[in-house]
């Protein structure tokens, strides 16, 4: 009896689960292809991500999103810091200074903060729109700072070090300059910063060390971080 009443218990749970499940919206289940159009979910990160390594669902989510990008061929001439699965963005939300040359799971990523994060916290705490977005680098063959053991994910283009944003009324707000503060453009920064971490894998502020006082990085590898 005790043992029928358990596995009884077992099935309507796993029932009840299956179907908790069943109805949660797309962006919180770890299953599917990323919508660069839908909201930031439970496992957005994860699913844009695996973009990274899928070309062809990658490049249909770009152009579900109407962004506008051109492909580059593979570069594995160096097979530590190979290039591949690259895209050029030419046009999405916003303008980058420099352009945007990235892994695509990258530019899908960007895609989503842009309009998920990005508007909404500039509309909320500048009571402006983006502009454009300075960045301070996304390839570079190298390893982590400090490390000689680990290579960054910028070795592959999936990292990107964001410095300020442009507003269209005409203001700059830089990282370096406004971080921390007790301000609209500090409230800004810390709601792009937190926003991006439903994004990206990992997301490191100046809170982190003096290595990143300047400059937000963004990246889609394998680790889950948001400092």
């Amino acid at each position: 009896m005790r043992r029928s009443f358990r596995l009884s218990a077992a099935i309507l749970l796993a029932a009840a689960a299956v179907t908790i499940v069943v109805r949660l919206p797309p962006q919180h289940v770890p299953w599917g292809v990323a919508d660069l159009n839908a909201d930031v979910g439970l496992f957005s990160s994860l699913k844009l991500a695996r973009l990274r390594s899928d070309a062809p669902a990658c490049r249909s989510a770009l152009r579900m999103a109407q962004v506008q990008f051109r492909t580059l061929p593979d570069d594995i001439a160096n097979p530590q810091c190979a290039q591949e699965n690259m895209v050029v963005l030419e046009r999405s939300s916003y303008a980058y200074a420099p352009g945007v040359r990235a892994n695509c799971g990258l530019a899908a990523a960007l895609s989503v903060w842009e309009r998920k994060v990005v508007l909404p916290a500039a509309r909320q705490f500048l009571a402006s729109d983006t502009e454009s977005i300075r960045h301070l680098g996304v390839y570079a063959c190298r390893a982590v700072r400090g490390s000689h053991l680990r290579q960054s994910q910028h070795a592959n283009a999936a990292a990107i070090d964001i410095q300020s944003f442009r507003l269209r009324d005409g203001r700059v707000i830089d990282v370096q300059g406004n971080w921390g503060k007790d301000t609209a453009a500090g409230h800004f920064l810390r709601a792009v910063h937190d926003g991006a971490c439903g994004v990206f894998r990992t997301v490191l502020g100046p809170d982190y060390n003096a290595a990143h006082a300047n400059h937000l990085h963004l990246d889609i590898g394998p680790f889950s971080i948001c400092r």
